[in-house]
């Protein structure tokens, strides 16, 4: 017998309205975070000169944030089991608007490295936060997409944010104003939406794909220290490590590739930029709807692999054409597009293939691990950019897609589901 808990009573008595207003806040978060990593790339360049960073350097600041990242991300199941999900997504909002203030108040780079760990830590709380509630949703495959869709929504407003302040010349800190502001904004809205409704640990809901029995569930314990056992858990840890790497470094290099290779504008590159957020956004949202369509269920490896190998095409297109603005403008489209999908729906297949007790502890895992790819491959690409020059960063880009495309085969081979629990008769 399938038992309903406190939280997840709450949410089916609470009106559908206040159910999309929860979830548009919830989507807003992705939105910000999104609108920061993009944005961060346009003026990267300003903000390694105001500190006097090489290229190499700038790893810095990958690293500074990936730490933060990685605290939170990690905590995050036990953190919201502790004190609840809404606390934990307060404490994302609050380390959020103290990071923006701390680089918009242009401290030393100790301060500055300091506060792009509190932005790591603020968007992983938003981010695990955000997985943990629509995860254990009805149709959460295309939930999830539409939720990370924002994210790509917010990475192509970034760039043109920044690119506006930049050509108007009011300083690359003002940014980060904007985002404070945003921030509060988001704050009102939270409290709202989510005052006064009693969310705890999503770890004993329910889900409508993987229903867990009330007895499976109270008797289950150290669902983390099972996450670490599972392979599946980790193949997917590995796979998402690489893919979150070359997503950022294609997003954080491209406005250096290309004011610094073909010499574009200012506004020309940050909309080739904005173009690349499109696309992952749009991948999201196309993917997403259609994995759902009857006819693509149990085709979600074919849709990957093809997804990656048109990544890999889109990156030889601009490698070997990078001074034609059309050309560029369509590699990075392919690009974003096809890597759009990707980690939504690992996030969601795996909610679906392991017990539903180890979804939060897997989803923690998974953002946590995952993220050093943000530190590793962009410094990576920085150091390679320094010695062999600008035309190393594509091919760096094209072995990132080639190890995914290995990786992706194994992960999403069909097999059968591992240690589900079934719900009492």
């Amino acid at each position: 017998m399938k038992i309903d808990t406190p939280s997840t009573v709450e949410l089916k008595k609470a009106p559908n309205s206040n159910q999309k207003f929860r979830l548009a806040i919830i989507f807003s978060f992705f939105l910000l975070v999104g609108m920061n990593s993009g944005g961060f790339g346009v003026i990267l360049p300003d903000f390694s000169a105001t500190y006097s960073l090489t290229k190499g350097d700038s790893g810095l600041l990958f690293t500074a944030i990936t730490i933060g990242y990685l605290i939170a991300s990690l905590a995050g199941s036990w953190v919201s089991a502790r004190f609840g999900l809404r606390n934990f997504l307060i404490s994302g909002l609050l380390l959020f608007g103290a990071g923006s203030l701390g680089l918009w108040l242009l401290p030393p780079l100790g301060l500055a490295l300091l506060a792009r760990l509190v932005l790591g830590m603020a968007g992983a709380a938003l981010e695990t936060g955000g997985n943990f509630y629509v995860a254990y949703l009805p149709r959460n495959t295309a939930l999830l997409n539409y939720l990370h869709a924002f994210f790509g929504a917010g990475a192509l407003i970034g760039p043109l944010v920044a690119t506006w302040i930049l050509d108007n010349h009011w300083g690359w800190q003002n940014l980060f104003l904007i985002w404070f502001g945003a921030t509060l904004i988001l704050s009102t809205g939270f409290w709202l939406a989510f005052g006064h409704l009693p969310i705890s640990a999503l770890s004993s809901a329910s889900s409508e794909n993987a229903p867990i029995s009330h007895e499976s569930a109270v008797s289950t314990r150290n669902p983390m220290r099972q996450a670490l056992k599972h392979p599946t858990i980790w193949l997917a840890t590995i796979f998402l490590l690489i893919y979150v790497g070359a997503e950022t470094t294609v997003g954080s290099w491209s406005f250096t590739f290309l004011t610094e290779g073909p010499h574009f504008s200012t506004t020309l590159a940050g909309g080739l930029v904005s173009i690349y957020w499109g696309g992952l956004t749009l991948g999201r949202v196309v993917l997403g709807w259609l994995l759902e369509r009857p006819g693509m269920v149990g085709r979600d490896r074919l849709v990957f692999i093809g997804c990656i190998l048109v990544s890999i095409v889109g990156s030889g297109l601009i490698w070997l054409a990078p001074g034609q603005p059309l050309i560029a403008g369509f590699s990075l489209f392919l690009i974003g597009f096809s890597y759009g999908p990707l980690y939504p729906t690992t996030l969601a297949i795996l909610s679906r293939i392991v017990d539903p007790h180890l979804v939060s502890s897997a989803i923690s895992l998974i953002i946590g691990l995952s993220i050093l790819g943000v530190a590793i491959f962009p410094w990576l690409a920085g150091n390679l950019l320094e010695l062999g020059g600008l035309v190393t960063l594509f091919p760096f880009v094209i072995i990132l897609g080639v190890v995914m495309v290995g990786l992706g085969v194994v992960l999403l081979r069909p097999a059968k589901p591992v240690q589900v629990l079934k719900s009492e008769a």
